[in-house]
């Protein structure tokens, strides 16, 4: 698959996003990583292909045109003079590369199997546990629940630092409570 394929991002939503992106003309890079690009009369008119072809040197990228076109299929006509703001691969590639990251962090965690009894063998509820550590860390994870995960925002620049400070964020979460299931369990 090129790298530079749309279905790099594995996710439809994540790949939605890339295709808004590119309707909205981004300015994630700066408005310099954007060209103008007319439709000439003609070939260029059938073939978004030709025109990815002479703008990126690789009509791979067509699907770069049919989004910046509006186009839903590549049998529609591009009218001759329609004027296309298309990104720059660089641009492309670093949006692809978020967007597939975005895909493997945002993984849903296994919901908690709990094993429920029915409440004639229950019995009396344990007792509330009363060490100070354990009440501190029970309050600090149910406290940590409500705030929100730090999330990479569009205006950030992103790099593997950026990256690892959300991940770092939802492993420091997850943690904690596991931390305070376990105690619970004993």
């Amino acid at each position: 698959m090129d790298r530079l394929s749309a279905y790099q991002i594995p996710d439809c939503f994540y790949r939605g996003a890339l295709y808004k992106e590119i309707l909205n003309q981004s300015p994630y890079m700066g408005d310099e990583h954007w060209y103008a690009h007319t439709v000439q009369p003609g070939y260029e008119e059938l073939n978004p292909d030709l025109i990815a072809y002479r703008v990126y040197n690789s009509a791979e990228l067509k699907w770069v045109v049919l989004i910046a076109g509006r186009l839903n299929d590549y049998r529609e006509l591009l009218p001759a003079g329609t004027k296309l703001m298309l990104p720059s691969q660089e641009w492309l590639r670093e949006r692809i590369r978020y967007y597939r990251d975005q895909a493997e962090i945002n993984v849903e965690p296994e919901p908690l199997k709990i094993l429920a009894q029915p409440a004639a063998e229950q019995g009396e509820p344990p007792p509330i546990p009363t060490d100070d550590p354990f009440l501190a860390a029970l309050d600090d994870s149910l406290n940590a629940l409500p705030n929100g995960i730090p999330l990479v925002r569009e205006s950030d620049k992103i790099s593997d630092e950026s990256l690892n400070r959300q991940r770092h964020a939802i492993q420091k979460k997850l943690d904690s409570m596991d931390a305070v299931l376990s105690r619970l369990r004993r």
